[in-house]
Parts: C-alpha cells; sequence; structure tokens
C-alpha cells in the first residue's frame, strides 16, 4: 500500500490502525498445503496474532487457545467451541468450566497430571466425557515425560470421563534445525509404538507444532522457504504414524 492509501484508511477508521495482507495469508496458507502432507490439518495458535482472527478464521481448521483472553476473543468472534483446541498450562478450574459452558471443545490438551484431575473432576461433574491429548515434554517444564504419560495411559484408556485421542508435542518456535524436528518425532512415534505394544493404547491423533522459523527484518528466500517446508513435510511422511495429524502453528502462519 502507498501512504495516500494509508492516510485514507486513518481517516476513515481512525489510530491505531492494524492492516492486515489477507492476499499474503491466502498465498501462505496454500504454500503450506502444497508442501505439507495431505492429511495434515492446520491449527492456528492465536496468540501469535489474535487480531487477525476473523481473516485466518476460514483457513485453518482449528484454533488453538491457551489463555482465557483468547477464549473470551474466539467467543466474541462467535468461534464455534468444536473450532477450539484448549491448550497451554494455564487451564485452571475458572478457565475449564467456561469452556465447557460453551459447548464440545474439539480437544483439551494434557500438560501435567493435576491438570488432567483437573479435567476429569470437572468432565464428570459436567456429565460429559472430554477428548485430550497428552503433551509430550520435549525436555522444558511444559508437557509430560513418557513415564507420565504411560501411567496415565495404563489407568486411564478406558476411563469413563476421559477420552485420550493421542498425543501432542510442541517444543518451541522459530525451529531452523530440522534435524530437531527430525529427533522430536522420532521421539513420538518410539512412545506412540511403545504405548501399543505394552497398553494395548492406539493413537488415534497426533497433533505437533513445527515451530516454523519467521524471518521478521529480513524479505524471505521463496525458493528456501519452500525447500524448508518440502523437508519438514517429507519428515512427516516418513513417521511410523499415519493416522490424523494437526500441525499447530503461529507466527508461520500470521507474519507474512
Amino acid at each position: 500500500m502507498n501512504d495516500t492509501q494509508l492516510m485514507t484508511l486513518a481517516r476513515e477508521y481512525g489510530t491505531p490502525l492494524y492492516l492486515f495482507e489477507q492476499t499474503a495469508l491466502r498465498d501462505r496458507v496454500a504454500l503450506l498445503r502444497e508442501c505439507l502432507p495431505a492429511r495434515a490439518e492446520l491449527c492456528l495458535a492465536i496468540k501469535a496474532n489474535p487480531f487477525a482472527l476473523p481473516i485466518i478464521r476460514p483457513y485453518v481448521h482449528r484454533l488453538e487457545v491457551c489463555s482465557p483472553g483468547e477464549l473470551n476473543i474466539c467467543e466474541a468472534c462467535g468461534t464455534a467451541p468444536e473450532e477450539i483446541v484448549l491448550s497451554g498450562v494455564y487451564k485452571d478450574e475458572a478457565m475449564v468450566r467456561h469452556a465447557l459452558s460453551l459447548g464440545d471443545i474439539h480437544r483439551y490438551t494434557v500438560e501435567s497430571l493435576a491438570q488432567f484431575e483437573l479435567l476429569r473432576r470437572l468432565a464428570q461433574e459436567a456429565g460429559r466425557r472430554l477428548p485430550v491429548l497428552l503433551r509430550l515434554t520435549c525436555g522444558s517444564q511444559f508437557g509430560m515425560d513418557a513415564d507420565d504419560i504411560r501411567a496415565l495411559v495404563a489407568a486411564a484408556r478406558d476411563d469413563a470421563w476421559i477420552d485420550i485421542r493421542g498425543l501432542q508435542q510442541f517444543s518451541g518456535t522459530q525451529k531452523t534445525s530440522l534435524r530437531r524436528v527430525e529427533r522430536e518425532l522420532a521421539c513420538a512415534d518410539a512412545l506412540m509404538a511403545e504405548l501399543e505394544e505394552t497398553c494395548g493404547f492406539v493413537c488415534r491423533e497426533f497433533e505437533y507444532g513445527p515451530g516454523l522459523p519467521v524471518d521478521y527484518f529480513d524479505a524471505p528466500d521463496p525458493a528456501a522457504e519452500r525447500a524448508f517446508l518440502e523437508q519438514l513435510g517429507d519428515k512427516l511422511d516418513a513417521m511410523a504414524f499415519q493416522g490424523p495429524l494437526t500441525l499447530e502453528i503461529g507466527r508461520g502462519l500470521t507474519a507474512c
């Protein structure tokens, strides 16, 4: 846009004013879908840009929400509860009760044993079985280690109030190393195979945060970016797990 167009919009709408390039978003989503596995669905981590939520919603399958404020934004924008993945370590009783009041949330993530017990208690109180994904840590304070996940699956795979659907894995953002991605996917694959062998538990879905790198200060190299995404797609295709796959992406969708 040129200065004249910007000044016209500023006079019409007032300032401060945020402008978003919907064409760039459309092209970015098209590139992701070209390069990533056909079975992969896109989940926007709305913390990356909640202001642009109204224009982004038609381009993604679901929205990842990890705070009461983000949940309020989704509600204000008329987001259907079945579009929401309620994630994050902040899920306390008030936030979960609010989510339950909205209807059937698509998925809840479980980040700790205490969070599992909270979700189970409120599910029983509400008389509803909640679909959950168990978050596997990649060495940080976020998520559960493999031992905790093994214990939960062994104890609760047929629970009356919690439906364990599979695993979630997110280790951070701005990941430029595909070797790191490969290690993380191998770790998830190994755990899913072990759970099936030792507990008879088959993961029905896997959600992964690839942490796509974004350069905010230099113009991206389209060829290099496509090559990176194609290699990521190859690594996802090479997983032993070939069930439903969701990719949680934040700035990798919105920075453009």
